[in-house]
């Protein structure tokens, strides 16, 4: 399926699955352009990097202490296809969905939903702490 992807999105772990964490290297699976997320990396920064059209970007965020991230791989390939549907380019749609799910995580504390790992608050701007 790699092959008819426009854009795959491995974190650290399924890139190195799949053969390398660079991700220039990871396009000659076929994908069109490849984001491998840093989120699972350790360090105060969660830096994603992102190939395509023979170029390299990093994106980054400071790292927000908490164990509620269930979802953020999705989220941000979902935010990612929306960006891309308004017509952002790949850069500023992956900028922009990096901007929405660091924002969704670092909220996620707000929900005091389930056990265990919490998913990331999706509607952060729209809910208060008091409307849960």
């Amino acid at each position: 399926l790699i092959p008819l992807a426009d854009l795959i999105t491995p974190n650290t772990h399924e890139a190195r699955i799949l053969g390398s964490e660079d991700p220039r290297d990871l396009l000659e699976l076929g994908a069109k352009a490849v984001l491998v997320k840093g989120g699972h990396n350790i360090g105060d920064m969660c830096i994603d990097m992102l190939a395509f059209d023979n170029e390299l970007q990093a994106f980054e965020a400071p790292r927000h202490p908490t164990k509620n991230t269930h979802g953020t791989g999705c989220t941000l390939s979902a935010a990612i296809a929306v960006y891309l549907v308004n017509g952002h380019t790949l850069p500023a749609a992956v900028g922009e969905a990096k901007t929405y799910i660091t924002a969704a995580i670092t909220h996620a504390e707000q929900l005091n939903i389930g056990q265990g790992a919490g998913p990331v608050h999706h509607f952060h701007k729209f809910w208060t702490k008091d409307e849960r």
